[in-house]
């Protein structure tokens, strides 16, 4: 027992000549029967505390000491490794580069010091790696280059851990190696360039888009790319290496089929989608991008924020003309339509000036966004000139009194001059029956079913710019039906059925075109 605590003490206060008497006073074999409870040697007592000579002393007594192992599995290399004790962690690794093996020691399925595994799996490089020893694991990768592409049990290489760990000068070691991985192994946690972008090491993911490109697209257990990480700690430079390898890497959900602007968004990772939607505008538009933002900030201040000169999403889907945007926008109780830019303009006000000036980029604003605005009637909008607020119903108001004015007289003389050429019909009606004379001939087939259309297509703009005259227009299409039916349809049924079939169709047209707001159209 006196022996046993001797040594011990000996090892731990690196003291090579007690190490010395102690073996002259038994034998070498003495340095392999001592043990710890946790089956330590004085090797790895010496190593733990890095006494580089007691080490070299005892190894040269015993050389198998170098690959003893302790409950866990350790080597003496593991713990000098897990230490930090680099000058041990050299003296270990010269040694075993000098290492052989005889025929048993191969049957028995021994490894290489420098490649020993402990219980987890890990190497020697794998724990100088894992605990940060950045100059033991350079002088490990030195010594056995292969090594860097072990993996432990969880599937993961030094490589991995170095690009979480943030050890720059490790992974820059390893991908410098001439032999690497055929293929590149994918942990749970995925690849190493996942680990760099979930570190948030974005110097360590540069090197490794540029050294090992393939890694870019391919997922983890999750499904995601290291995009969607770099997307989710709202890295801007990462999002940008990453896009510009691999624009499609946008595209890629994950199992929970959120793509990278998903991500982003429920993150309110402003910079990173403002990045997405930069580099990848096509993907982005294919993605639908203002639909998953809406649906996945939670934030009522992103949703709200303004730009460099104050406009916020709904101020600049105003200024562009995009009913979609708009509607998708406006149906979000979190916009906030009385916010004003730097030049004193809300969006209401900007709508306001558009329709002075008879500005509207896209035609088919007026159904969609001003029809969505109505809803917001109850909204006060501060005017641009200061003074009382004005409501916003008020500039929908403008805008059709303004916009829609001509088109309504307009509408108003053709369904007029329509309606009174089908009782003026080409040639007359036959004195005895009352019907057209030209009843039969295919161009006054052609003629009533035009001079129809027209008409109907009038009297629906009529309605759309004037809700209270929908009654009478119904009226004027029974009356129209009733006429062509009674003077057609003795000689050509099936003309008189389809003009009423036109007819009948007017106000379901009405009605798809305006939805529930067919009585909300300002009169």
């Amino acid at each position: 027992m006196g022996m046993v605590r001797a040594l011990l003490s000996a090892a731990t206060r690196g003291k090579v000549d007690e190490l010395r008497q102690l073996v002259a006073r038994s034998d070498a074999e003495v340095l392999g029967s001592v043990r710890t409870p946790k089956f330590d040697t004085a090797v790895h007592i010496a190593a733990l505390h890095g006494h580089s000579r007691f080490v070299s002393e005892a190894l040269s007594l015993n050389r198998e000491l170098l690959v003893s192992r302790n409950s866990d599995g350790d080597t003496p290399l593991h713990l000098a490794a897990r230490a930090g004790k680099e000058r041990v962690a050299r003296l270990l690794a010269g040694l075993a580069q000098g290492w052989t093996f005889d025929a048993s020691s191969r049957d028995d399925g021994f490894q290489h010091p420098l490649e020993m595994e402990n219980n987890a799996g890990d190497t020697p490089l794998h724990v100088a790696v894992r605990h940060r020893r950045e100059p033991v694991a350079l002088t490990l990768i030195e010594a056995s280059p292969y090594s860097a592409f072990q993996l432990n049990d969880s599937m993961e290489s030094p490589l991995h851990l170095a690009a979480r760990e943030g050890l720059s000068y490790v992974v820059w070691k390893i991908l410098g190696i001439a032999t690497v991985e055929q293929r590149p192994s994918i942990s749970d946690r995925g690849t190493p360039l996942h680990e760099a972008a979930r570190g948030g090491h974005s110097f360590i993911l540069m090197l490794l888009v540029q050294k090992r490109p393939e890694l870019t697209e391919l997922v983890d257990a999750s499904g995601s790319t290291a995009l969607h990480y770099a997307a989710e700690r709202n890295e801007k430079r990462m999002v940008k290496i990453l896009l510009r390898r691999s624009i499609f890497v946008a595209l890629k959900r994950n199992n929970d089929l959120q793509s990278p602007l998903h991500v982003a968004s429920s993150c309110g990772s402003t910079e990173a989608i403002m990045e997405i939607l930069k580099q990848s505008a096509g993907i982005a538009e294919r993605a639908n991008a203002l639909k998953c933002l809406l649906r996945y900030v939670q934030s009522e201040e992103v949703v709200n924020r303004a730009d460099m000169d104050g406009n916020t999403p709904l101020h600049l889907a105003v200024k562009l003309g995009r009913p979609q945007m708009c509607l998708q926008l406006l149906r979000d109780q979190r916009i906030n339509p009385c916010i004003v830019n730097k030049d004193g303009q809300t969006a209401g006000s900007i709508l306001d000036t558009r329709i002075a000036h008879f500005v509207m980029l896209d035609p088919i604003f007026i159904p969609f966004a001003f029809l969505s605005l109505i809803a917001y009637n109850t909204k006060s909008i501060p005017s641009a000139r200061g003074g009382k607020p004005k409501p916003l119903s008020k500039f929908l108001s403008q805008y059709v009194e303004l916009r829609m004015g001509t088109y309504t007289l307009v509408s108003t003389l053709i369904a007029t001059v329509t309606f009174s050429s089908l009782f003026t019909m080409p040639s007359g009606y036959d004195q005895q029956d009352g019907t057209a004379v030209l009843g039969h001939h295919a161009a006054f087939k052609v003629f009533v079913v035009a001079n129809t259309l027209a008409m109907l297509s009038s009297i629906i703009i009529v309605a759309w710019s004037h809700w209270l005259t929908i009654i009478s227009c119904v009226a004027m299409v029974v009356s129209v039906t009733t006429a062509v039916y009674l003077t057609v349809v003795a000689k050509s049924p099936l003309l008189a059925y389809l003009v009423i079939a036109m007819g009948c169709s007017t106000p379901v047209v009405v009605l798809v075109m305006l939805g529930k707001n067919v009585f909300a159209t300002p009169a």
